[in-house]
């Protein structure tokens, strides 16, 4: 869409539910601004290059005034008409290509780009040893060293998602974008072997973590997150974006959550409520309904809760299960589930796991009523267990 770039009509832009909006300066050529769901505003200059599609983030609105984003635009836009490489002053670092890949593909391609920049701006305190270093001297054992000291420190599952952004981010400067000849020196260095985890609460622990959950010292947000986890077997991030528009809480229709399509899978999918989970909703509804998040915080730039590392890890010290992260949550309600004797078809459905897996095809037959049952009894199962061991 093409709008004149002024502050008020900027600030008065709606903010998307999901995915971002895309607007064009009708001033000044290959100025753009896009809108996220966070309500980040952010100017940047896209135009082609060599025949390629080029993007360059210039600032966010409004540290960067709309004047003095047209100038960058300008700019920009001069060097290209006498043949120059608009942001060639840049120089050809792995800093350089680290950013520009973040921003020019990851925050355009990626089906969530929030959280997709976030994760691979979480990486580069590590890597910021190369921040200046031009790419052509960038060593295959430079990278090898650097994963190998990243599964000491880390662990092999962050060693590896770092590794896979390096080569990623350079493999994208190579092909389509051809500012680097190649070849990419974290070519041919293999990641770690990943165990396979399998961790849950057993009988033994969960009295532990109701316990903690409901001491005076945790707070409603926390207590609620935590036990719409057990309850539903929803990822963090999906429970964190949580929207009342989302809930069917109809008292004589099923009861229901619309899991948006920004999840893992990229798809949309269904978790029956059953009636713990339902009480918690209709409580924080009854409580604070105002805000279009279940989770809402004032605090956060997205408008929603966020991660709760920091009460997520006093809870667990308090239950004494330090060793439990918040997606094993998930896999308990899963593996309780098992126990009952719940098919695996029914387990992946209530998980909202991706089609493609054996049991595709009988996804589609599956209505929400068994997996209402079966996660009803694992919850009933988990709560009893729960109450036993106080």
């Amino acid at each position: 869409m093409e709008i004149n770039f002024t502050k008020r009509k900027i600030e008065s832009l709606p903010t998307p539910k999901t995915g971002r909006d895309l607007y064009h300066d009708t001033k000044t050529r290959g100025l753009v601004l896009t809108v996220q769901p966070s309500g980040e505003r952010s100017f940047a200059w896209y135009r082609k290059y060599r025949r390629y599609p080029t993007w360059r983030t210039l600032g966010r609105f409004p540290d960067l005034t709309v004047e003095l984003a047209r100038g960058k635009a300008s700019k920009a836009n001069a060097q290209l008409a006498e043949g120059k490489d608009p942001f060639e002053d840049e120089g050809l670092t792995f800093g350089t290509i680290y950013e520009r890949y973040i921003t020019e593909h990851l925050g355009i391609n990626s089906k969530r780009p929030e959280r997709a920049m976030a994760a691979a701006r979480a990486h580069l305190r590590h890597l910021a040893r190369w921040s200046a270093l031009p790419i052509n001297q960038l060593r295959r054992e430079d990278i090898e060293k650097l994963h190998s000291d990243l599964k000491a420190r880390v662990g092999v599952f962050g060693a590896n998602r770092a590794l896979q952004s390096i080569k990623a981010a350079i493999n994208w400067a190579i092909d389509p974008k051809k500012l680097f000849a190649g070849p990419n020196p974290a070519a041919g260095v293999g990641i770690f072997e990943e165990p396979t985890r399998k961790r849950y609460l057993d009988p033994k622990e969960l009295p532990r973590l109701f316990t903690a959950l409901n001491s005076p010292e945790t707070s409603d947000d926390l207590r609620d997150f935590v036990s719409l986890a057990l309850f539903t077997g929803a990822r963090r991030g999906d429970i964190s974006r949580m929207r009342w528009d989302e809930i069917h809480l109809s008292a004589t229709g099923q009861q229901f959550w619309t899991v948006s399509a920004e999840t893992k899978s990229g798809e949309e999918y269904n978790i029956p409520l059953v009636p713990p989970a339902v009480r918690i909703l209709a409580e924080r509804k009854r409580r604070d309904g105002k805000s279009e998040w279940v989770f809402p915080s004032p605090n956060a730039e997205s408008g929603h809760l966020e991660d709760p590392k920091r009460a997520w890890n006093r809870l667990r010290k308090k239950a004494r299960i330090p060793d439990v992260r918040f997606h094993d949550l998930r896999r308990t309600l899963g593996s309780w589930q098992a126990g009952l004797g719940t098919s695996m078809p029914i387990i992946a459905k209530s998980l909202g796991h991706a089609a493609g897996s054996e049991a595709t095809e009988i996804y589609s037959q599956l209505n929400l009523d068994p997996v209402r049952v079966s996660v009803g009894g694992a919850v009933r199962a988990m709560l009893t267990a729960g109450k036993k061991g106080r």
